[in-house]
């Protein structure tokens, strides 16, 4: 009995010690983990991009990709349909030259900056604490919503890894007062990086600022170089300026939505969601692991320096200040602008779970376990919906290929109108040449938003699909057509109905269907003499 009381006595102080061994393992053998962990992330990296089919967003990064020269890609810029500075374009037509224009080299840029902003991470909390803590910072990304953008030809995953480069020379350049030139320059290099990815990038600078600000005041003296080279990097906004105005004549007058407290919440949560398990189970632990035997003391965990610690809680607001800039500008307040506030848990979970080793190592397993759960879901999907308009992104070509043998198998003389706002551009860009000669996108309203980026595409790109038609004047020109579309566009069948039409099903499964449209005769000479105007009785319900 007096043994196993001794035994149940010394399990917190063996636990610790098993620990502590572990963690020092870690410590010692961490860029064979490292490389270990890069290897791994690039497998699961590369089923994803291989995997997922392009969708509406990335196509148009394929098509403005292909300009012969910066000229003419500047001129697409200057056309106000795309909201990106010309650098996402430049290494994706880079990567597409090396390895040819597949969904993996299209998304290579991504890829690999996605990884580097998470060894950024690593760096960064690893300097002040332990290898631990920075494997629990460098993976956490991998669980939450910005890993969806590390496989998308989109500029998102860019702009973290220049935030992260940002971070590392800025703690860097801070703990050297003298040889680091290099730093300073790599600040520098990278906020000006940051700012040619994307327009909302700009609040990269915000915890940088907030924290030199910070370490201003506490050393009670101006680091000059550290903000001449701030200020210097703000140049390369000059590129955006044109561009924004641009965007600002173009889109904005047309932007359907607005920045609101309720969606402020939700892009909060749209990012921490897929992390729920790790997060309730650190939680769970930090609770637990709470004895005094079981932690480190403070001084052997190390913590951050005050004004990193303010820089990475400044990256916490970011979504809150993109909310306040979208509210005065009239922009888009969409979550994936805001996608750089994720460096700011990432970090503080490492740095919160340094004093308690076991905290640490019970949240890298979970991280691991997440990691492989997320990887074996996605290998056994064939939709993936995409997170900021929901559009299920198909897996294979399979799904495609149905489509077109239902078009095919159809009346090959009549048109085709394609009705899903989202859903036509990548049913053009996989379709076969004969069946997209007779497709046209069939929108919505007049002012239809998704129909003004095309538009800007089919002009400046050479887009093959025809120009968006509105509904009202394709009917006019079709007495008979083809049309095809989802679950969404069963309202407009509907209105087309009770307009006069005679709908005979082609072909229908849950996802999509194709039907025959046929206004009469005598329907038909009143849609062509009068249109679809106020006194017509097909009302198109804009979303």
């Amino acid at each position: 009995m007096e043994t196993f009381l001794k035994s149940v006595s010394d399990s917190p102080a063996r636990l610790r010690s098993i620990a502590d061994r572990i963690s020092a393992g870690v410590n010692r053998y961490r860029y064979v983990l490292i490389v270990l962990l890069s290897i791994g992330y690039s497998f699961d990296a590369y089923i994803h991009a291989s995997r997922k089919l392009f969708w509406f967003d990335e196509i148009f990064t394929l098509y403005v990709s292909r300009m012969p020269d910066l000229r003419s890609l500047w001129n697409v810029l200057m056309a106000g349909f795309e909201f990106n500075p010309p650098l996402l374009y430049i290494l994706t037509r880079f990567s597409n030259s090396l390895m040819g224009e597949t969904q993996v080299s299209s998304r290579l840029p991504e890829i690999i900056s996605f990884w580097i902003f998470c060894l950024c991470l690593f760096r960064f909390v690893s300097v002040r604490s332990s290898a631990l803590s920075g494997l629990l910072s460098m993976l956490f990304p991998m669980v939450t919503l910005a890993y969806w953008y590390a496989y998308e030809a989109r500029p998102y995953a860019i702009e973290l890894g220049f935030c992260g480069i940002a971070l590392v020379c800025w703690q860097s350049a801070t703990e050297r007062p003298t040889k680091r030139l290099s730093w300073l320059l790599g600040l520098g290099g990278a906020l000006a990086g940051v700012l040619l990815t994307h327009g909302y990038a700009f609040l990269v600078f915000v915890p940088i600022v907030v924290g030199e600000l910070a370490r201003t005041l506490s050393r009670k003296r101006v680091d000059w170089p550290v903000w001449v080279t701030i200020v210097i990097s703000c140049g390369a906004i000059a590129i955006l300026i044109p561009q924004s105005l641009a965007l600002r004549a173009v889109v904005i007058p047309a932007t359907l939505t607005h920045a609101s407290l309720a969606g402020l919440v939700t892009n909060y949560i749209s990012y921490l969601k897929p992390a729920a398990y790790v997060g309730f189970g650190w939680l769970i632990l930090m609770l637990v692991v709470r004895s005094k035997t079981l932690t480190l003391t403070t001084s052997t965990a190390g913590q951050p320096r005050l004004y990193e610690t303010a820089a990475l809680l400044a990256f916490l607001v970011i979504p809150a200040l993109q909310c306040l800039v979208a509210k005065l500008t009239g922009a888009p307040p969409i979550a994936r602008y805001s996608i750089c506030w994720i460096a700011g848990p990432a970090a503080l979970l490492g740095f919160a779970s340094a004093s308690r080793p076991l905290v640490a190592l019970g949240t890298l397993a979970l991280l691991l376990a997440q990691i492989g759960a997320d990887n074996l879901k996605f290998r056994s999907s064939q939709f993936l919906i995409e997170p900021s308009v929901g559009y299920p992104i198909s897996t294979s070509l399979t799904h495609f290929r149905e489509r077109y043998a239902w078009m095919e198998a159809a009346d090959k003389t009549l048109p085709i109108a394609l009705l899903d706002g989202f859903d036509f551009l990548p049913t053009a860009f996989y379709a076969p040449p004969d069946l997209i000669s007779r497709m046209t996108y069939v929108k919505p309203s007049r002012a239809d938003l998704v129909s003004i980026f095309y538009s800007g595409l089919r002009t400046w790109c050479h887009a093959e699909l025809d120009f968006p038609v509105y509904l009202g004047d394709f009917v006019s020109a079709h007495d008979t057509f083809l049309a095809y579309g989802g679950p969404s566009n069963f309202s407009v069948l509907n209105d087309l109905r009770k307009a006069g039409a005679i709908l005979t099903v082609q072909n229908i499964s849950p996802e999509h269907f194709l039907i025959c449209v046929k206004f009469p005769g005598k329907v038909a000479k009143i849609v062509q003499r009068q249109g679809l105007g106020d006194g017509f009785s097909l009302l198109w319900r804009a979303r």
